[in-house]
């Protein structure tokens, strides 16, 4: 809901969100003396909204259309290798799998834990920074990463819907980019006087305390 369209039924709502400024300004030590700033339908978050939804319709689209098939380069590396047994290696052999399956279990758990600690640090720090819609909007590039890099290095194809959702998550990924970038420099040339403190509230309103 907009402030501009309020009405008497939202007198509570609003007087808390008044009151929730007042803590905040109390929280950070500026009780005496701050002001409440209320932006009303921001053009950049209709352009963050516009460029979540652009996104997750090319991963719909990425995922669930197929369409024509296209190959980069070779058109993959499927060889007939003739195996030849032998009994005398079958000992050796047998160890040798063994190994195989203990090192890949234990490189198998390191890489989990690694990888969890480090994305879950910078998704950690990406929400404190930027808030919490910025990082999932990222996602949806991973969908490229892979179809790219396995089609150049596997030889694997490329179907059309990949390449429709893969413009349409870049477009929307660009969109949520501007939108940001607009809403921060309006928050900071807000944020100008002395004694400001940004809180925000909905995706179309922001508070200035």
């Amino acid at each position: 809901m907009r402030y501009s369209q309020a009405e008497a039924r939202h007198e509570e709502i609003l007087g808390q969100l008044l009151y929730a400024a007042k803590i905040v300004a109390e929280k950070e030590g500026i009780l005496d003396g701050f002001r409440v700033v209320i932006n009303n339908g921001s053009d950049a978050c209709k352009m963050k909204i516009l460029g979540a939804i652009f996104s997750v319709a090319g991963a719909l689209i990425a995922c669930l259309y197929k369409g024509k098939a296209f190959h980069i380069g070779h058109q993959g590396l499927h060889h007939n290798v003739a195996l030849k047994t032998s009994i005398a290696h079958w000992v050796r052999g047998t160890f040798m799998l063994v190994g195989f399956c203990l090192s890949y279990s234990v490189w198998y758990i390191v890489q989990g834990a690694l990888a969890t600690a480090g994305t879950f640090c910078l998704v950690t720090w990406a929400i404190a920074i930027r808030g919490p819609i910025y990082a999932p909007t990222f996602s949806p590039l991973s969908l490229i990463f892979v179809s790219i890099l396995e089609a150049l290095i596997l030889g694997a194809e490329i179907r059309l819907g990949m390449l429709l959702g893969s413009v349409l998550i870049i477009v929307g990924l660009y969109s949520f980019l501007w939108g940001k970038r607009k809403e921060m420099k309006s928050l900071l040339q807000t944020n100008n006087d002395t004694g400001s403190v940004v809180a925000p509230t909905t995706a179309d309103e922001s508070v200035v305390v």
